[in-house]
């Protein structure tokens, strides 16, 4: 996951992501089965302020305390093969950069 605000803001992240995941109900919407994951995640880069960081981790966990550590988290990607684009502007205003997901049906 990529993110970052609109110039003038400082400062920009990168999670690495590392966990497993399962099917579920989305959250806005139960009648549509997303992936929702459990794991752990690293926050890129290191300078950030721990404030940065926390922010950072928040967006993906829909936490509050900045725990790398997340169980059950609605990624809001689709539980179908297909190929995703969603604009992090429509859950986050003013925030800019790219979702892209695609998801691959394995036999």
């Amino acid at each position: 996951m990529y993110f970052h605000f609109h110039a003038g803001t400082g400062w920009t992240c990168e999670l690495s992501i590392d966990g497993s995941w399962v099917q579920g109900p989305e959250v806005f919407d139960p009648s549509s089965i997303t992936f929702h994951m459990t794991g752990s995640l690293i926050v890129h880069p290191g300078n950030l302020t721990a404030g940065q960081k926390r922010d950072c981790v928040d967006f993906f966990t829909g936490g509050v305390d900045g725990s790398t550590s997340f169980s059950n988290v609605d990624t809001f990607i689709p539980a179908a093969p297909g190929h995703y684009n969603i604009d992090p502007g429509v859950v986050f205003p003013g925030a800019v950069g790219e979702f892209n997901f695609t998801v691959k049906q394995i036999p």
